[in-house]
């Protein structure tokens, strides 16, 4: 759902979607991403514990217990980003997030197939925790095992 501009001129906010299934949590403001989520819950879906190499990367940041743990998976994170900026135009809201300076010096439609550089991109994981001294902030992103 995209927002649009009222008579008065303002561009009301898409709602926050919240779901919980299967053991997992989805954040949105898309109501389709939203309902693949929910569809997917009846699949057979591994654990995010049972994921090759998590846990020793969960291990390198101190665990999951430190009161804030992230997870990304960079490989299918930029999948979606080479799609979209490798075939959007400059009149696409994806490219206009972009300052003009920057679409000006790179060309996204010569990026390569997503496939021919897949292997460069595994996961990476970040803990936060806070004391008296301040917060800490504790980033680890593997080296891929493709390239070992």
């Amino acid at each position: 759902m995209r927002a649009q501009r009222t008579a008065a001129g303002s561009v009301p906010q898409p709602p926050l979607l919240l779901s919980s299934a299967s053991g997992y949590v989805a954040f949105t403001t898309d109501a389709g991403i939203m309902e693949e989520f929910l569809r997917s819950a009846d699949a057979n879906v591994k654990p995010l514990r049972e994921t090759a190499g998590l846990s020793d990367a969960a291990a390198r940041v101190g665990g999951t217990g430190t009161g804030l743990f992230s997870y990304q998976n960079q490989r299918e994170g930029m999948r979606i980003s080479f799609k979209l900026f490798k075939y959007a135009i400059d009149s696409d809201p994806t490219m206009r997030a972009i300052p003009q300076e920057l679409r000006d010096w790179a060309d996204f439609s010569l990026l390569p197939d997503y496939d021919k550089v897949a292997k460069y991109f595994y996961m990476s994981v970040f803990t936060g925790s806070s004391s008296g001294d301040g917060l800490t902030l504790k980033v680890f992103t593997p080296r891929p095992p493709q390239l070992n």
